[in-house]
């Protein structure tokens, strides 16, 4: 039996803080793919850091 770890909002949001700090930038691609999570669930995380001004966005 396959075992399926879901993190929860916070620590989410904790691993794109960690990896930012690191990086400095990082892409939604590598996000998905590290969180295993949905395009909808990233977009609402990142909306959230954006709006507590952790964050700023670029598009494209």
């Amino acid at each position: 039996m396959k075992c399926i770890s879901i993190m929860i909002l916070e620590e989410r949001l904790n691993f794109i803080r960690s990896v930012l700090n690191k990086q400095g930038t990082i892409s939604n691609a590598f996000l998905l793919q590290q969180l295993n999570i949905s395009e909808s669930t990233l977009r609402r995380d990142l909306d959230y850091l954006q709006e507590k001004g952790e964050i700023i966005r670029a598009h494209g």
